[in-house]
């Protein structure tokens, strides 16, 4: 039998980055994403130029800078 684990009374979601600083994560993997999609960039440059975009923006900014996504 698998072991079951209490409900959650809370859950917290840190959507502003006041518990983890998630943007430099986010962007180291968006550079390796990029990079197989033809769109070589550094963590930096990554950060400058997508920083507060969208996903829908990101992707199309991608694109013009020579990305090939799906």
């Amino acid at each position: 039998m698998p072991k079951t684990y209490p409900r959650p009374k809370l859950v917290i979601f840190d959507c502003d980055g006041v518990l983890i600083d998630s943007e430099p994560i986010f962007n180291a993997v968006l550079v390796q994403n990029l990079a197989r999609h033809g769109l070589r960039l550094m963590p930096e440059q990554s950060q400058l130029t997508f920083t507060g975009l969208a996903m829908t923006e990101l992707a199309r900014m991608a694109s013009q800078m020579g990305a090939v996504l799906p």
